[in-house]
């Protein structure tokens, strides 16, 4: 597996040219494109692109405009505007072309999820064999703050809407892959007015 970030804005696929005859990719498309090759490029540290069936996931993240009211800012949790999804996974995947895959045919799973700055957190419940391990994606403001505030391995509660995905590995293996929307962020911590107190 590798991951890769891409400064600035997401920009989306397009197209452009004269009366249909020529069509051309545009400047701020091929700039972008570049970004994401280099980036691309980087991640895969001189390995040779990938040969059989990938899962490509794209997070696209939109600052939300700050003279939007706390209750709208922080109930978009999705962007649901242009630029679509389909555009947003093309210009990767036409990017990453020859640098992480051989053929964009390749591309069996995608995901694109596009929204708002966002924290994603990898949380482990349970211990040995019964481990069950989580993907946080914590969008409200108020419950970033206190996850961003938690050190790796520190104890954590959160509530939220969860789902469950099964899957296969590559060896054939069922299994489980669980996530939850987190709406509320409740850290292990003891609270400075209850240190030192204890109870017979």
């Amino acid at each position: 597996m590798i991951a890769f970030q891409i400064p600035g804005e997401p920009v989306a696929f397009a197209r452009s040219g004269g009366k249909g005859v020529i069509r051309f990719t545009p400047k701020r498309q091929r700039d972008f494109m570049a970004l994401v090759r280099l980036a691309a490029s980087n991640a895969m540290e001189n390995q040779v692109p990938f040969t059989g069936p990938v899962e490509m996931v794209v997070r696209a993240v939109y600052l939300i405009p700050r003279s939007w009211p706390k209750k709208k800012a922080d109930a978009a949790w999705w962007r649901t505007s242009k630029p679509d999804a389909d555009n947003l996974a093309k210009i990767i995947s036409d990017a990453i072309n020859t640098i992480v895959f051989e053929d964009d045919a390749q591309v069996a799973s995608l995901t694109v999820k596009a929204g708002k700055p966002y924290v994603l957190a990898t949380i482990r419940e349970g211990k040995g064999d019964g481990v069950r391990w989580w993907k946080a994606f914590v969008f409200a403001e108020d419950a970033m703050a206190e996850a961003l505030r938690l050190s790796d391995g520190a104890p954590i509660a959160v509530s939220g809407e969860f789902d469950c995905q099964a899957y296969k590995t590559e060896t054939g293996e069922d299994r489980l892959s669980w996530s939850i929307m987190v709406d509320g962020v409740l850290s292990a911590r003891k609270s400075k007015r209850g240190e030192g107190r204890h109870h017979d």
